[in-house]
């Protein structure tokens, strides 16, 4: 049996395509796991984050005393200090929240305490979310009026 030119380059289109197929496969699992891998980059720095904002709270005297100052019933605050707390930690929760792609039905219980609790317990809160809130996704904003509401 001979072949021809025909029959080779049929032959050669052939495994030219497996060749693709497999390309194509390998791409996708390496794709997949490059993701993966940014991902897991991005919790790490996200934690590194949260670690560094609670490691302020925690060893800020300035920051501890401005959040002592703003405890209802008080009289000072030092707003600026505030706000940058509030902004961290809210957009913590939404980062969270819109990573995980948890709609607001299914926001952990836990997390909705402690904004409700931080409403009822700062007087600036409620001024501060006043201005902040169009930052915010409008699903996340629900949410936390759904916990402002529970807090009073």
């Amino acid at each position: 049996m001979t072949l021809t030119i025909q029959d080779l380059g049929a032959l050669g289109e052939f495994f030219g395509s497996i060749a693709v197929l497999v390309t194509l496969i390998y791409l996708a699992f390496q794709t997949r796991q490059n993701t993966m891998a940014i991902r897991a980059q991005l919790d790490s720095a996200r934690i590194g984050a949260v670690q560094e904002l609670l490691l302020a709270a925690a060893t800020s005297t300035e920051l501890q005393e401005a959040l002592e100052e703003d405890r209802v019933g008080e009289v000072t605050i030092n707003q600026n200090r505030r706000d940058q707390w509030w902004s961290a930690m809210l957009a913590n929760s939404q980062w969270q929240h819109a990573n995980q792609r948890l709609l607001p039905s299914a926001f952990p219980e836990g997390r909705g305490t402690t904004i409700a609790r931080m409403f009822r317990r700062y007087r600036s809160m409620e001024s501060w979310w006043e201005i902040a809130k169009p930052s915010y996704l409008p699903e996340f904003v629900e949410w936390v009026e759904d916990q402002r509401t529970k807090a009073t």
